[in-house]
């Protein structure tokens, strides 16, 4: 009985003090939206969100000028979210400061903060740098075939963090950190096919040779072109020609290479000569 007495009164002091709690909160956020702290974060968020809304006329624009394609697109599509965190984040700051919070402490920590963040994330934030680079200066798009280090490939996928590249030989799938791209040279559709001719053959016949070997390489699948471009280097034991071979697309080197070695040893056959070989004469000297 007592402590049924004594719940009974306590609880309309409960319920005073959860009313007097609540009014000076509501009295606060009503005494805020009529303050001119609100009305100038509302201009503030309203003079970023016309900056990214022309930032995305201006993005569009240039889609339209340099043609919708996939690649224009992914780079524009990166650069605007780079460009949309940065506008977020000064948009906070100026919020902040609007709003009577000191924001010199808060960039203070921010920047030791982020000195941690670089030394804990220093490969990650490598990685989107590259990939910046790679998507501003256009050293490779998708499609494009590039070497890096042992692997040559066609370019099927990248992003800011990585590369996916399927390469020339297995045709598997190989993903590359982007900060292993800095040195990632790009495969020219060129090809400049080296083969040996014997020391012993006649210019004129030699000459006959090659225009067989030029005119049988022009009909393999993915030749665009052929030329002979004649004598490179007298070497040991043969003399090396030269023919510039000019593919639509270089992902196809390494079979037209194979096909075009395939027509030289046919010709061999053909004409009965002997490819050439490195050899070395011994000569002895009788006392």
């Amino acid at each position: 009985m007592l402590s049924t007495v004594s719940f009974n009164l306590i609880q309309p002091l409960m319920q005073q003090s959860e009313d007097d709690v609540r009014i000076p909160i509501l009295e606060g956020i009503a005494n805020y939206f009529t303050s001119g702290k609100f009305l100038r974060t509302v201009i503030v968020i309203l003079i970023f969100i016309g900056i990214w809304l022309i930032l995305k006329l201006i993005s569009r624009s240039r889609v339209a000028k340099l043609g919708k394609s996939s690649v224009v697109e992914r780079n524009v599509h990166i650069m605007m979210n780079i460009v949309k965190v940065v506008l977020v984040f000064f948009m906070l700051i100026i919020v902040l400061q609007v709003n009577g919070v000191n924001v010199t402490s808060l960039v203070a920590g921010l920047g030791i903060v982020s000195v941690i963040v670089g030394f804990a994330f220093q490969d990650l934030l490598s990685d989107w740098i590259n990939g910046i680079t790679i998507v501003t200066e256009r050293f490779f798009n998708v499609g494009d075939v590039i070497t890096v280090g042992d692997v040559t490939g066609r370019v099927v996928k990248m992003n800011l963090k990585v590369t996916k590249i399927e390469d020339i030989h297995t045709n598997s799938i190989v993903t590359m950190d982007n900060r292993l791209l800095s040195q990632a040279i790009l495969v020219s559709p060129n090809l400049n096919f080296l083969f040996p001719i014997p020391y012993d053959s006649k210019v004129d016949e030699t000459d006959e040779f090659i225009e067989g070997i030029v005119n049988e390489i022009r009909q393999i699948d993915g030749v665009k072109w052929a030329e002979n471009k004649g004598l490179q280097t007298f070497d040991d034991s043969k003399l090396t020609y030269l023919i510039r071979i000019v593919m639509d697309d270089a992902f196809k080197k390494l079979i037209i290479t194979r096909a075009a070695n395939n027509i030289v040893r046919v010709k061999y056959e053909e004409k009965g000569w002997s490819i050439p070989y490195n050899q070395l004469d011994v000569h002895i000297k009788e006392n």
